[in-house]
Formats: structure tokens, C-alpha cells, sequence
């Protein structure tokens, strides 16, 4: 069985940054990100939702389902909103803890099937 990190392995750090993106994708499908951010808007962990469901998700130590965290900056809210279709919003630590736990427990039980 695999083991996922939980939140309590991540210190809190008053330099991160929690934001979620949405956009609508082609065939009319939510899509949804939520990146946790370094000082330098690089990403620490990652979830990636599509039309409600965990596509994948990330952290730097490991990756489900092919979500990996990347290496370069997330793009600016200005540049992000300016794209047709997408928002950029700032969310708090503990909305962002929240999904993370709600991924790790529904990854957990897909991974017991």
C-alpha cells in the first residue's frame, strides 16, 4: 500500500502563498488548480481537479497520477485573469490544507481497491 504525506510533514511558513485557479476547458469541463507557493511563486504542492474529480495531485517528494509540480514561476494573477475563461484567486492555508487532506484520504482508498 502507498503511504501519502499528510500536511503535518509541511511546516507553516509565512512566505507561502495559497491560490486557485478555474477555467472552463474545451468540452465545457471545470477545471481547477490549487498550487501552495513559494516567495518566489514556485510550487510546493499542487491539486489538480477536473469537472470535480482529483485528476492528480503533487508535492516536490512524489506525484499521483502523473500531476508533477513544476519548475518554473505560476504565471501572475494579472497574466492568468488576462487569459479568456481563466481566474486567479488567492485562498487561505487552511482552505488549501483542506482539499489537500480530502485528495490524500480519496487517494488512499482508490489506491485499498
Amino acid at each position: 500500500m502507498r503511504r501519502w504525506c499528510s500536511r503535518r510533514k509541511y511546516k507553516i511558513q509565512n512566505d507561502m502563498k495559497y491560490v486557485i485557479t478555474d477555467s472552463i476547458g474545451d468540452n465545457g469541463v471545470t477545471l481547477n488548480f490549487y498550487y501552495e507557493l513559494d516567495e518566489n511563486d514556485l510550487e510546493c504542492r499542487k491539486i489538480e481537479i477536473v469537472g470535480g474529480g482529483i485528476l492528480g495531485f503533487a508535492s516536490k517528494e512524489f506525484s499521483f497520477r502523473g500531476t508533477e509540480v513544476s519548475k518554473t514561476p505560476l504565471l501572475s494573477k494579472e497574466e492568468i485573469n488576462n487569459i479568456p475563461g481563466h481566474t486567479y484567486r488567492l485562498i487561505s492555508q487552511e482552505e488549501f490544507e483542506s482539499m489537500w487532506d480530502m485528495v490524500i484520504v480519496v487517494a488512499s482508498q482508490k489506491n485499498k481497491e
